[in-house]
């Protein structure tokens, strides 16, 4: 090899080690950029995906260079809800040049998962890196785009003059017709059980007002995490002067896949506020020839002292109730051991049977036999309180202070029942019946 070659040559290598070395200085120079401005990662991120499965993260406070948000995840078309309305953190992370380090826990009883969320081109980049023990719906890998902040009216005056009036008396029809606005939630209060409903839809439908009381009828829809069906559901909030929560009454709306209420009306005077619901439930059971249509109607006034709307009275519609044909569908169930029916659907319709058909001494013996069957089967709180009904108004009868200790006994509630076996031990001495038909459990009750 001659000079002019190895002079080549090491000019090539000294070319070579110097773009290598550029090459890598420039990575690491990108690769350790800091987020010069935290603060920007501060507020809402979300997933662009389907409705039915939504994924976002909600950063809200940093202090130095830890971060603390919450992440909610919505997965299984919308039957599993990873979320909290609550502000609970459930992220907290480190921030470190352009990534956060995050340790995460679900709202079901996930804990301890490990993210790493990368700040790339004003997106972040999810990605679960340990798995948390337990139960959990945040997605392996997602990414986020950061929401534009949406101004909102925190006025309460501003916003509720804004509405439109409503005359009274209404009914459904006439609110379905109602196109109403869209309304802030902030003025909006709903305290039914949030991890089991999802609030959609939400509107204002008006407003009305009683001596410096103001009240809002809201339409919102209603989806069930754990069912396929979506409610309509109206719903009044009354609010102070200055806007402060005093109480709400949904007064419309299929509930649970229960029954429904519906208005039925309402009245509005210079003085009083009233509404009457209008519920009615109709139920079938299977395997007996049996179908039952109960209504009731709901009389609410409101309290100006209390804040509070009360029950003024509850009528039942008692045309569809037959009392004997329903004792013997009882009766009948009992004797083929359907318990569950009993508990489940029977026990239900005791205080309409018992409006529509008042205890009287014609009937006792089969009310008393219902309440056995009640308590054989075990629903033993309706079996209680049925009884405690008939040995009030018939209070010598003996048999029913037997069911009624039996029921208590059960219920472990042992003081009340060795008081009502001890009333049972006393009529049979007065009234001179065989002791001996008296089961030896209740003499060892007694002395417990």
């Amino acid at each position: 090899m001659n000079l002019e070659t190895m002079k080549n040559l090491d000019l090539h290598i000294c070319l070579f080690i110097l773009l290598f070395f550029s090459s890598c200085i420039k990575i690491n120079a990108q690769k350790n950029t800091p987020y010069e401005n935290k603060n920007e990662l501060l507020g809402k991120w979300e997933e662009k995906g389907s409705s039915d499965n939504t994924f976002s993260i909600n950063f809200s406070q940093i202090k130095g260079d830890s971060i603390f948000g919450q992440y909610c995840a919505v997965a299984k078309g919308g039957r599993k809800i990873d979320c909290d309305t609550d502000e609970i953190f459930n992220i907290k992370g480190i921030i470190k040049d352009n990534t956060i380090e995050a340790v995460f826990n679900s709202f079901f009883d996930a804990k301890n998962g490990n993210a790493k969320i990368v700040i790339v081109d004003g997106l972040l980049r999810w990605m679960i890196t340990k798995d948390p023990a337990g139960e959990y719906y945040a997605p392996k890998e997602s990414t986020l785009f950061k929401t534009k902040n949406i101004s909102k009216s925190v006025s309460f005056n501003d916003f509720y003059e804004s509405l439109p009036y409503l005359k009274f008396p209404i009914d459904t029809k006439s609110l379905e017709l109602l196109t109403g606005k869209k309304c802030d939630d902030i003025f909006f209060n709903y305290d039914f059980d949030k991890s089991y409903f999802i609030i959609d839809t939400l509107k204002v439908t008006g407003k009305f007002e009683i001596n410096n009381l103001k009240f809002i009828i809201y339409n919102f829809s209603l989806l069930s995490e754990g069912e396929a069906g979506e409610s309509d559901v109206y719903l009044v909030n009354a609010f102070s002067e200055n806007g402060s929560y005093l109480d709400n009454l949904v007064i419309s709306g299929r509930l649970g896949g229960e029954g429904a209420a519906d208005i039925y009306s309402g009245k509005l005077t210079s003085s009083e506020f009233f509404i009457k619901i209008k519920e009615a439930h109709y139920e079938s059971s299977t395997g007996l020839d049996y179908i039952v249509s109960i209504n009731k109607t709901k009389q609410y006034r409101f309290n100006f002292s209390t804040h509070k709307f009360e029950v003024l009275n509850e009528k039942y519609d008692c045309s569809n109730l037959n009392f004997n044909s329903f004792y013997e569908q009882v009766k009948m169930s009992f004797q083929q051991s359907n318990t569950n029916i009993i508990v489940g659907d029977y026990s239900l319709k005791i205080k309409p049977y018992l409006y529509c058909t008042p205890l009287s001494f014609q009937n006792v013996d089969k009310y008393n036999d219902i309440a056995y069957y009640l308590g054989q089967s075990g629903a033993y709180p309706e079996s209680i309180s049925l009884l405690d009904i008939i040995t009030c108004q018939y209070p010598t009868r003996v048999v029913a202070w037997l069911n009624l200790a039996d029921a208590q006994w059960a219920m472990t509630d042992y003081q009340d029942a060795k008081k009502s076996y001890q009333k049972y031990y006393k009529l049979m001495k007065e009234k001179k019946k065989d002791l001996k038909k008296i089961p030896k459990y209740v003499y060892e009750r007694m002395k417990e």
